[in-house]
């Protein structure tokens, strides 16, 4: 959360400046990225479908979890 947080404090910090951006800055946030579920390999293509198996809450799989966003 540290990590999240310290991102968004820089952009606004580089936001209030005025400073001139020779390139787009973008922060990207992990969830779950703790217990290697997904995260970074999920961007990296690396979640497998036995991963989205994986129960995460309540009974909920990850798959079923993350279908409405799939449909967005």
């Amino acid at each position: 959360m540290a990590g999240s947080i310290g991102a968004l404090e820089a952009g606004n910090a580089v936001a209030a400046s005025g400073a001139p951006l020779q390139h787009p800055l973008e922060a990207t946030d992990f969830f779950n990225e703790e217990n290697e579920k997904t995260g970074s390999r999920a961007l990296a293509g690396e979640v497998t479908p036995e991963t989205t198996d994986l129960p995460v809450y309540g009974g909920l799989t990850l798959g079923r979890a993350l279908a409405p966003a799939a449909r967005a």
